[in-house]
């Protein structure tokens, strides 16, 4: 499944996609640059700011 529709029609698979990956039937892990816990969080503002990651993947 692909959402390119547009802001609008994507809205209709979110619910869907949602329950796929809280299952674990979807790996929405390539997405993620990299993991840091919460207490580390405040390191990775600054690997975003040098551009060094993009989309961090913040776990418990």
């Amino acid at each position: 499944m692909t959402v390119t529709e547009g802001a609008t029609l994507a809205r209709h698979h979110l619910p869907s996609l949602r329950t796929e990956v809280l299952l674990g039937r979807i790996d929405f892990s390539p997405v993620f640059d990299l993991v840091v816990d919460l207490p580390s969080l405040h390191s990775v503002y600054k690997t975003m700011d040098s551009r060094t990651i993009a989309k961090p993947l913040i776990s418990k």
